[in-house]
């Protein structure tokens, strides 16, 4: 079996910004896209950039998106750990309320001015977090409009065999998106776990639903930090947005919905790992992608990394790796590293003790 592990060099060609550029290209997009979402989302991490503290501010204007967010998730730990204690005794009852009623709470409620702007930070990160959920909703869509820019994975993709297995760390569907014109692959069980769904005009059971959809996926696309499109309102929910199925299944004549999705489930929380050093992973079906994504590097004969860094705030994709780096040390697998940069390759040889087989080759 061969597995193929995507980070988000393999991307770059279908339109998707690298890390150092992510929220640069998120800038520009809003203000180009005339996409009103987008616009708001960022306007709302504008506005709560500008009225951060001078010393705060440099870091939000950190080039590498993990150390933003990283310190707006501390400062979100931090005020949901000492909620109590950050406000006087007197302004406790009112803040509860405020807390339960509106997305902030008044400033001049806390102990502190610094209090009270640790906890806007974490609503700060709220909409950073949307921010580029709607921005990769909008580049989803748009993916449809341009297949040739996906023709380097028609031709990565192609070789793979049934039962092979491509893990991805990205949040976009250009590798799905292409194994489904390809005839290869099917949401309703190519993430890895079934989904179930009707046409959007009616109700009916799976028997009627188109051919290409209830085809069995040859290929399984186990997306480990989560997907643009998918929402999830408790630990064991995942929904599928209908915007995001439509746009995902364009080239059927007749639109799908999830079949488990409920009233307005596109404005429960976006369900992906966004970069941070503190990403947490609680969700029942993201939980089980990890499990299959252990269980296919246990067994796979070839593994392939493509456009992926190895970041150290990858923690736990170095803890899921680690069966595979005892495998390959007794020659049961080999490996395969393409990244045209340098660093990033030596992360890999100095995690593989030299016995992986290195390039820089890219897609």
């Amino acid at each position: 079996m061969r597995v193929l592990v995507l980070g988000a060099g393999a991307s770059l060609h279908a339109g998707y910004p690298k890390a150092a550029d992510l929220f640069p290209t998120l800038k520009r997009d809003a203000e180009e896209s005339h996409a009103i979402h987008l616009e708001n989302s960022w306007d709302l991490w504008t506005e709560a950039v500008n009225t951060a503290p001078d010393e705060i501010k440099v870091l939000l204007a950190a080039q590498n998106p993990e150390i933003v967010l990283s310190m707006l998730d501390l400062c979100e730990m931090f005020i949901g750990e000492n909620f109590e204690e950050a406000f006087p005794q007197k302004n406790r009852s009112e803040a509860v309320t405020q807390s339960l009623s509106s997305e902030q709470i008044e400033p001049r409620l806390y102990a502190s001015r610094a209090l009270a702007w640790l906890d806007a930070a974490g609503i700060a990160k709220n909409r950073l977090v949307l921010s580029l959920s709607e921005y990769f909703l909008w580049k989803h869509d748009e993916d449809r409009e341009h297949p040739d820019r996906r023709d380097y994975l028609r031709e990565l993709l192609r070789p793979l065999a049934l039962g092979d297995v491509v893990l991805t760390l990205n949040w976009d569907t250009t590798v799905e998106r292409t194994l489904f014109e390809m005839g290869r692959w099917s949401p309703r069980d190519g993430y890895g776990f079934m989904k179930r769904f009707r046409i959007a005009e009616g109700f009916g059971d799976d028997l009627s639903l188109p051919p290409q959809v209830l085809v069995p996926s040859e290929i399984q696309v186990l997306k480990l930090h989560g997907s643009v499109g998918w929402h999830s309102g408790s630990t064991h929910d995942l929904q599928f947005e209908n915007m995001f199925l439509q746009s995902l299944l364009a080239s059927i004549e007749v639109g799908l919905i999830d079949a488990d999705a409920r009233a307005f489930h596109d404005t429960l929380p976006p369900q992906f790992a966004y970069p941070s050093f503190m990403k947490r992973f609680e969700n029942w079906y993201i939980r089980s992608i990890w499990q299959r994504a252990d269980a296919a590097l246990r067994s796979a004969d070839i593994v392939e990394f493509w456009g992926y860094s190895l970041p150290a705030s990858d923690s736990a994709i170095g803890v899921l790796l680690q069966s595979l780096r005892w495998r390959n040390e007794a020659g049961q697998v080999r490996i395969f590293v393409h990244n045209p940069n340098g660093e990033h390759l030596d992360r890999f040889r100095q995690f593989f003790d030299g016995r992986a087989f290195l390039d820089k080759q890219i897609l």
